[in-house]
Formats: C-alpha cells, structure tokens, sequence
C-alpha cells in the first residue's frame, strides 16, 4: 500500500535503472494515495536521460489497482525502457478510474522521446478490467514502441467503461508521432468485450504508428478490436497475420482517420489468413471522415461472412474532400447469410424403440450392452460382419444361482416390438 522502488535524476546525469529479479512479484495499490509500483524517471529541468526498469521473474508478475511499473521523462533527456522476462503477467485494473499497467511516457513539457515497452512471457499474458500497456508522448518527444511476445494472449475489457489493452499513443498535447505496437503469440490471442489493441493519435501533429499482429488463433468477440485511428493526421497501418482469423459479435479490425485538416487519410489493413469467420456485426474498415479512404488487402484461402453482400464487412470509404479507397480480396467469398439454420430440439427417445426384455426387471439378471447404428458410415477393411439380430436374450433362460422364491413363476411375454435401426446384443449373442 504505497510501497514504491524508483531511480530519478534532477540533474545532467543519467537517473539509474532499476532491476528486480524474483520468482514472483505483486504490485498492488491497494487504495493508496500515492504512487505504488516501480519507476525511473528523468524529472523537470533536467538533461539526464532516465533510467530503464528491468524485471526477471520465474513464474508470476501481477500489477493490479492502480498498481505501476513506469520509465518516464519530464526533461529533456529520453525515458528509459521497461523490460519484464516472465513466465505469466497479469495486467488487472479491477476496475480502478485511474491508470493500472505498464507504461512509458514523453511527459507534457518535455523534448525527449519516450522509452519502450518489451514484454516476453512464456506462458500467458492478461490484460483484463481497465489494465493497460502503453507507451505514449504528450510533448515533442516521439512515443516508444510495445513489443509483446508470448504463447497466449487475453485482453478482456469485461466491461469496464475506460481503456483495457495494450496501445501507443500520441495525445492531444503532442508534436511528435506515436510509436510501433507489435504483437506476437505463438498459439492463441483472444480480445473480447471491448479490450483492445491499437496505436492512436490525438495529435494534430503526430501521426499514428505501424500496428502488427502475429497468432496462429485470433479472435475478437462481443466488441473486441485492433485499431489505429488518428484525430487529424493519417491513420496508422494495420498488418495481421493469423492462420485462423474469427471475428464475432461487433468486433472490428480498421485503420480510420477522423480529422477534418488535409491529408487526414484512411490507413491501410493488410490480413493474412488460412481461414477468416466474420459473423454478427464484425468488420473490417480502412476510412477518413472527410478525405481519402484506406486500402484493404485480404489474402486468405477460405473467407465466410454472415452479411447480405461483402460491402457490409469490407468498407474503404472516403469523405466529401477525397475518394474512396480500394478493397482487394483475394479468397472465395462463401456468403453463409441465407445457409443458416436452427437445428431440431427434439431428439430420439429411446425408452419408446428399445425391447422391454433387455430392461432390469428381465428374469435374466445378467448385464447387457446396446450396440448402436453407424448411420452410413461403412465397416472398416478389419472389422467383422455383424449377423442380424431378432431377439436380445438367448433362446432358453439361462438358470439362476438363487432360490425359487426369488424367482417369478409367470410373467407374460411382451408384444413384439419392431427392430430399431440400432442393433440390440444381449450377453451371449453374436
């Protein structure tokens, strides 16, 4: 609570780095006023260039609650980097206002750039309700880069009203461009529930940065995203490259500029895929609000969409100063629209189709097994030829080891009952 570990300089020389090296480590604000995590920082006024925080951990790193671990400058000398070696990172804002993650930043005021954010986990990396990592600039310094590197991602917004995901960004005070996201997993990323991956610019003098997605697996669902987007300058790229690409309920991939000031063009989406699902809503856009639109390039070997035409999942629009952009799709278009189908309920009751002989109350206490059809399947070139079958009990009882009191005198046979299309063996058929 409050706990802090930090190097700053307020001078020419450098601000030390930081370095930890542990088998797990928690950084938790835990409802503190003040600063809580890990920093280097090159303060106000001074020329030093700030420090780097290097973590090392064998299993765990968890930042939660405001926690943070930060490189950042105020001066004029750059922001130092922040590196983590893990085998599990867990970002989790739980829901805190305030800013939860990884970060490092060209502060309001200063002229250096800002550091980067490199992140190598062997296992999995959460990012999950309101936590963040991000390099950002607010001054004339140009932001750092993300570099993630990991097996699996997740990054969940679980409804959280504020930003949850990894992103570099240009704010509104900048004068200088955001840097590079790159993402690279090497079996499963899933980004749901309005998380987010992105490089932004708010800045009407900084441009977005290059956004990169590698992963054998990629989904977004129910609002997930991979964005860059610019308020006056031109929107970043978006590059992806993904065996199995599904994008379901509302989820989106774009490169979009919103500004009004000339030269606010679309950026381009470049994916490519084996297989690409989009379903409920999910697109892919490349557009300006008021000038020239994106291009969208889409290599893929299979593309299945639910929308009434492709226009309705691929869009490279222009604004009123400027034309559309280009859409290039080189995959068979498999509109699944009309092909959709609400499978039957109902399935079969077998109490109505089975013999009651072969139930428990035969007289033939012995166990029994059902042998059901194979539908059209044929046998295999090993397999027997099974004989037909009439009956599931032998033809004469068989005696019990018991006392004649345990057994029934009569009971009357039942009606005959039409074979099912399942075999029925009893014990010692064949």
């Amino acid at each position: 609570m409050g706990g802090e570990i930090s190097a700053s300089t307020f001078g020419t020389g450098p601000a030390g780095d930081v370095t930890v090296n542990a088998r797990s480590l928690l950084v938790d604000r835990m409802g503190a006023e003040t600063f809580t995590g890990l920093a280097s920082q090159a303060n106000s006024g001074p020329t030093g260039a700030g420090g780097s925080v290097n973590l090392t951990l064998t299993d765990t790193l968890t930042v939660q609650n405001g926690g943070r671990i930060s490189a950042s400058t105020w001066g004029e000398g750059p922001a130092g980097d922040v590196t983590v070696n893990a085998r599990n990172l867990l970002v989790d804002g739980m829901g805190y206002d305030g800013f939860t993650g990884l970060a490092s930043s060209a502060g309001d005021g200063s002229t250096g750039a800002g550091g980067s954010v490199n992140l190598t986990l062997t296992d999995t990396l959460t990012v999950q309700n309101g936590g963040e990592i991000s390099a950002g600039t607010f001054s004339k310094g140009n932001a750092g880069d993300v570099t993630v590197s990991a097996s699996n991602l997740l990054v969940d917004g679980m409804g959280h009203e504020g930003f949850t995901g990894i992103d570099s960004q240009t704010n509104p005070t900048a004068l200088s461009d955001g840097g590079n996201v790159t993402v690279s997993v090497a079996d499963t990323l899933t980004v749901k529930n309005d998380g987010r991956i992105s490089v932004r610019s708010f800045s009407g003098e900084g441009n977005a940065g290059e956004l990169k997605v590698n992963a054998p697996y990629l989904t977004l669902t129910d609002g997930g995203s991979i964005v860059a987007t610019a308020s006056d300058t031109t929107g970043g790229n978006v590059t992806i490259d993904a065996d199995y690409l599904k994008l379901l309920n509302g989820s989106a991939i774009s490169s979009s500029a919103f500004g009004d000031v000339f030269g606010s063009d679309g950026g381009n989406v470049t994916i490519h895929s084996i297989n690409i699902v989009a379903l409920n809503g999910s697109t892919v856009t490349a557009r300006a609000e008021e000038f020239q639109g994106g291009r969208i390039r889409i290599e893929a070997q299979t593309f299945l969409y639910d929308a009434p035409t492709v226009d309705g999942v691929l869009s490279a629009t222009g604004g009123h100063s400027g034309n559309d952009g280009t859409v290039e799709v080189n995959a068979p278009n498999i509109d699944i629209s009309g092909s959709l189908a609400n499978l039957n309920p109902a399935y079969l009751d077998v109490a109505h189709h089975v013999n009651p002989r072969c139930f428990v109350g035969d007289r033939d206490e012995r166990s029994h097994f059902l042998i059901h059809g194979r539908g059209t399947l044929p046998l295999g070139p090993d397999e027997a030829i099974p004989a037909p079958v009439s009956r599931c009990l032998p033809a004469e009882p068989v005696a019990l080891a018991s006392s004649a009191a345990d057994v029934p005198t009569e009971r009357p046979s039942p009606a005959p009952v039409a074979q099912p299309p399942a075999a029925v063996l009893g014990f010692n058929n064949r």
